[in-house]
């Protein structure tokens, strides 16, 4: 590139040069000696799948290491390992950099530039579920991550995930409508106390069935100070 547009778009540049499948690999993953086997292996036994996903280790120094699995996001091995997104919701533990097909990367529009080097597979793998894929996961262990406390998850900060929250409430209100509301009430706690005012009447309009009356109209009255600073202690 001529200019870098970080990680999103070397991910989109991998995944358009690229055969049928990827299997990304971060700089601060390694890939267990079978992975690739395991991979094909499975791609082999489920062709119909959109995606992957495995356990993973987590390496934080020779003695500080932990292991993830990730049956707990699956329906179980005995049902194909099916990721259920409710579960998902309510125990993020996909690894990013699961393995795809680059149909699936291409049916979803990559990965978004708005997110890079923030919080951009978390927006891609939301899109993903919203659209319908379906993953499988697989009873190996895929990825070990090398995770420090200086990497590019340690200092995501509210600013970077707050559209990324915003964005999210489609897909949590089709997979896990609690957890919708939720989150739907701390963005309305969060533009209300800072009184910023066109985010927060963005929000209403966008999900008008997620607010009640009382929350709309002091999100109108923020204008008139005093009016909105009696409303907002009521």
């Amino acid at each position: 590139h001529i200019h870098n547009q970080g990680l999103s778009a070397a991910r989109n540049t991998g995944f358009a040069h690229a055969a049928d499948w990827v299997m990304p690999l971060d700089a601060d993953d390694a890939l267990p000696p079978t992975a690739v086997a395991d991979l094909r292996a499975a791609i082999h036994r489920f062709p119909e799948s959109d995606f992957f996903f495995g356990n993973y280790r987590i390496v934080r120094s020779q003695t500080d290491q932990q292991s993830t699995d990730c049956s707990s996001i699956a329906e179980g091995e005995q049902h194909g390992g099916i990721l259920n997104p409710f579960k998902l919701t309510e125990n993020w533990s996909l690894l990013g950099t699961s393995p795809c097909s680059k149909k699936l990367w291409e049916a979803v529009g990559g990965y978004d530039l708005a997110f890079t080097n923030t919080v951009q597979d978390l927006d891609f793998w939301r899109r993903v579920l919203l659209s319908g894929a379906q993953g499988r996961w697989i009873n190996r262990e895929m990825y070990h991550w090398y995770r420090t406390e200086t990497g590019m998850n340690a200092s995501v900060k509210e600013e970077d995930l707050l559209p990324m929250r915003i964005k999210s409430l489609p897909f949590y209100e089709k997979f896990n409508p609690g957890l919708a509301q939720h989150y739907a009430d701390y963005l309305y706690r969060y533009f209300s106390h800072r009184r910023l005012r066109e985010p927060l009447l963005g929000l209403l309009k966008a999900h008008p069935t997620m607010f009640n009356i009382q929350e709309k109209v002091l999100a109108y009255a923020m204008p008139v100070k005093p009016l909105y600073s009696l409303l907002y202690r009521l």
